[in-house]
């Protein structure tokens, strides 16, 4: 019994491992910076080009920086520990019509993939039939050059989280990736939480994790005999 608790220790610990060289590439990416407080406990309309949200550009229209206790789809994401979020339509009444959006660019290696993570949910506060966002990684050097393009959206109704997951390979030194929204309402659009990128690691590496663990359940084992 000792021996399977053990091992099923040293199994979690090397996805741990795992886990922890796979730190995330983007800065704040869960939104927390900076932190927002009364009296509003959030941030409306933060326009194109302002770097105010830590990391992030905000490259059209304008978006807003919410905290989950106060605004959008549930008191929380799908995250306990997250504070805030971003709604990426502000109101498109001070942007001309023009849907927010927002871009970040990481450091990437040619040919490696990569694991792009989220949440996403829409802000039932403004009324419209659908929404929308366009999520595109590019070669930031030269953004035609996409790597990546998916669509997410939801119907206007019941707000839940939904966690996004996809893999991409760069084919740059440096990436951008950007979410722009394309449908919702005039004052509010898809919400996005926990933003992660991180390297996909190859398959020899989690393999000499688990041959290790399992070597020293082995060593661990013989040990005992010997001492029986």
């Amino acid at each position: 019994m000792r021996r399977d608790i053990f091992a099923a220790f040293l199994l979690i610990t090397s996805l741990v491992i795992v886990r922890d060289v796979s730190a995330n590439l983007l800065v704040n990416g869960g939104f927390e910076d900076p932190p927002q407080g009364p009296p509003l406990f959030a941030t409306f309309n933060i326009p194109a080009g302002s770097t105010y949200i830590t990391g992030w550009t905000v490259v059209q229209g304008n978006v807003d920086l919410t905290t989950t206790a106060n605004y959008g789809p549930l008191t929380n994401t799908l995250d306990p520990a997250s504070v805030q979020d971003i709604d990426l339509i502000g109101d498109t009444n001070g942007s001309g019509g023009v849907f927010g959006g927002l871009s970040q660019t990481f450091a990437t290696v040619v040919g490696q993939q990569y694991l792009l993570t989220f949440d996403y949910s829409h802000n039932p506060g403004a009324f419209a039939l659908n929404y929308a966002a366009q999520v595109t990684v590019a070669d930031a050097n030269n953004p035609s050059s996409t790597v990546y393009s998916a669509v997410v959206s939801q119907p206007f109704g019941p707000a839940p989280w939904v966690a996004f997951a996809d893999t991409f390979t760069a084919n740059s030194n440096s990436t951008v990736l950007s979410f722009i929204d394309t449908q919702g309402g005039f004052n509010g659009g898809i919400y996005l939480d926990d933003v992660s990128v991180v390297p996909v690691p190859e398959p020899s590496s989690v393999l000499l994790l688990l041959i290790g663990s399992v070597g020293c359940v082995l060593v661990r084992r013989n040990r005992h005999k010997a001492t029986t």
